[in-house]
């Protein structure tokens, strides 16, 4: 079987339950991508494991799509 395409791996670290989150798309690396993985993280498991947080801190490496002259990722919804 050849299969061609591309995918885009998106981690999340939560560093208090020392757990590792990957997310997989399909296009490029976009601040859109990451806002989208970082939502899906909240509702799958953040909101979960954390019901009573009213904040999140996030640390980025300010590398491709959550550099930091992007700020779509800094408002997530």
């Amino acid at each position: 079987m050849n299969v061609r395409g591309r995918v885009i791996p998106h981690g999340i670290y939560d560093m208090r339950m020392n757990k590792g989150y990957i997310s997989i798309g399909n296009s490029h690396e976009t601040a859109a991508f990451v806002v989208d993985n970082l939502k899906w993280w909240w509702l799958e498991y953040g909101s979960k494991e954390y019901p009573d947080a009213t904040t999140i801190l996030i640390f980025c490496d300010c590398g491709g799509a959550n550099g930091y002259r992007h700020h779509l990722f800094k408002k997530l919804w």
